[in-house]
């Protein structure tokens, strides 16, 4: 609608009828299980003769917590009515309660994405720009925006998911069902911090969701044919495929053009969003497909400095015990060796940016391992570490090297920091 109620949707709307839903097991679908936004807002509003005006979304969630609010059905939306409820509705409006809230340190996108993980929405006020504008009718597009010159005109939406491989936020905002994807926008990272003022959470009484937030996308379904026919192979343009920009202005890439088939394929992974735009912008009319992948630092240092190693099949073998791991949950990692004896060095970088060097030989402790072993970390078992999901919480990597010959003179420390290792 035309208010600017969407403080009181970004808290009622989305975030507490999420917990209705994942804690209480009410069904949302129905108007009697969803909190009204409308309740809420016009208890609020900065100036109830102009239901265009605005509100913060500390009152809101105060209106939670120390009342509640009534249901959809019982207090209806009208988007030309900002009135005070009455106190016959006041009295009536104390469902729906929250215990307290708390705000989020938004500068650390690790806090942020702790708290999708424990299936918290995390509501929050953006500053926007010309660019959310376009996302009108774009389903599948991510608000791109550079820093914000200056703090002006706030708006509240409600963070639902996250997904790692695209390095995007996903979004609940308040401008109905034929806004962008049925209601729901992606931001990358990086417009995250340029763009979030302020961000929050709620805790309810019964305690936490029993299901994560999650927005993993799951792939469309294809459609039935008459037959498979497999992929063909990836065949080199030339000789040896060619860069197809200059990596030079990019902070951390490798991109070439193959082709499959008759189609010209550029494949390989750069480690910004923005580079990913420069590379989609460079090659537009010249492939027929950008498979470029999102590889952030250090996992794009990594796969540069191992890039002629990964290409070979004799490698290690990687594999980490549970799926959909939350905080407090216990995994193992088992690495199985190649095929020759090896000396094997295990690195787990951490979101924090901390490197622990969890196996490690050096020229005074010579011992290869023998082909095809398994070595367990985190498990716990036999004298093992125990390994658990905690904070921070981020992109995480394991690196596992084996190798003819002692990678290190001098034994690593136990722990060092991303940029010391690399």
């Amino acid at each position: 609608g035309l208010q600017g109620s969407c403080t009181a949707w970004s808290t009622g709307y989305a975030a507490r009828a999420y917990y209705a839903a994942a804690v209480e097991a009410r069904h949302i679908t129905l108007p009697q299980s969803i909190p009204s936004p409308a309740f809420i807002y016009n208890q609020i509003v900065a100036d109830p003769a102009d239901c265009g005006s605005g509100s913060s979304i500390t009152l809101a969630l105060e209106v939670l917590k120390q009342y509640g609010t009534m249901s959809l059905a019982d207090y209806p939306y009208d988007q030309d009515n900002c009135a005070y409820p009455s106190d016959d509705e006041l009295a009536r409006g104390n469902d729906f309660r929250i215990q307290d809230y708390q705000t989020v340190d938004f500068t650390r996108l690790d806090q942020v994405k702790g708290e999708l993980a424990d299936g918290n929405p995390v509501i929050i006020r953006v500053v926007p720009d010309e660019t959310f504008d376009t996302l009108w009718d774009k389903p599948k597009a991510v608000w791109h925006s550079p820093p914000l010159p200056e703090d002006s005109f706030g708006h509240a939406i409600t963070l639902v998911g996250y997904n790692e491989a695209k390095q995007t936020f996903k979004f609940i905002n308040s401008w109905g069902p034929d806004w962008s994807d049925g209601g729901y926008g992606r931001m990358d990272y990086q417009t995250f911090l340029n763009r979030t003022t302020e961000a929050f959470v709620m805790k309810l009484p019964a305690g936490e969701p029993t299901v994560p937030v999650a927005d993993l996308d799951p792939e469309e379904a294809p459609s039935p044919e008459e037959a498979i026919v497999p992929e063909e192979p990836v065949q080199p343009a030339d000789p040896a495929p060619r860069e197809a920009i200059d990596l030079n202005g990019l902070q951390c890439a490798k991109v070439q053009i193959s082709t499959r088939g008759s189609r010209k394929v550029a494949e390989g992974f750069v480690s910004t969003p923005a580079d990913l735009d420069t590379v989609t912008a460079e090659l537009q009319g010249e492939v027929d497909e950008v498979d470029v992948k999102l590889a952030p630092w250090p996992q794009c240092e990594a796969l540069l400095t191992l890039d002629a190693q990964l290409a070979e099949t004799d490698v290690p073998k990687i594999e980490v015990t549970g799926t959909e791991l939350k905080t407090g949950d216990t995994f193992g990692i088992t690495v199985d060796t190649p095929d020759f004896d090896s000396y094997v060095h295990v690195a787990y970088v951490q979101a924090d940016g901390t490197v622990v060097n969890l196996q490690q030989v050096d020229a005074d402790h010579l011992s290869t391992i023998a082909a095809h072993s398994e070595i367990k970390f985190g498990d716990g078992e036999q004298g093992r570490d125990k390994f658990e999901v905690s904070g921070p919480y981020g992109d995480e990597m394991l690196l596992v090297i084996s190798s003819r010959a002692p990678l290190f003179e001098e034994p690593r420390p136990q722990t060092e920091t991303e940029r010391e290792f690399l």
